[in-house]
């Protein structure tokens, strides 16, 4: 579970890296940092 998000997450920062600006990408990247911190913060 939490190695998905991590994946997830490193596949957000890759897209945002490489400057692709899309309405899809702008909701994954939220819904990606949601489930991040959400994670974080039941991990934790």
């Amino acid at each position: 579970m939490v190695m998905d998000v991590y994946l997830c997450w490193i596949k957000i920062l890759v897209l945002q890296h490489s400057k692709i600006l899309t309405v899809e990408s702008d909701a994954a990247q939220a819904q990606g940092m949601y489930t991040f911190a959400l994670v974080l913060m039941v991990g934790w």
